[in-house]
């Protein structure tokens, strides 16, 4: 899904995953089979992802499973040059996202999510 950059980012993946949800439903495919990905930086500016972030518990509202693929993404790049060194950043958002009740995270740094993790409230 490709968002021209002046959209409302948020509400236009919602109303794209309730309409993805009521396909499902139609062709017979349970809702607890489902995990909705708003696709974090895949035909999105950098400014979208930031607010796809920001705004991640209205992705509930689609009553499934949520994950965010955010880990060393390119729209990372602003604060932090290579891949490995955007690891801070992708921790950073995944300390907001759990406090936004998502419910799954991809991440390459498992190990420093894990240490995170086990002191975050």
């Amino acid at each position: 899904m490709v968002l021209p950059a002046e959209v409302d980012v948020v509400e236009e993946i919602v109303k794209w995953g309730e309409e993805r949800m009521a396909y499902l439903a139609r062709v017979g495919i349970p809702a607890e089979r489902v995990i909705f990905d708003p696709g974090v930086g895949i035909g999105k500016t950098a400014a979208q992802s930031r607010v796809i972030i920001e705004k991640a518990e209205a992705f509930r509202a689609l009553g499934v499973p949520v994950m965010i693929g955010h880990s060393r993404k390119s729209w990372l790049a602003e604060a932090h040059a290579t891949p490995k060194e955007r690891d801070q950043a992708t921790l950073e958002a995944s300390l907001r996202l759990r406090a936004k009740g998502v419910d799954y995270l991809r991440v390459h740094n498992v190990a420093l999510h894990a240490r995170a993790f086990a002191v975050a409230p």
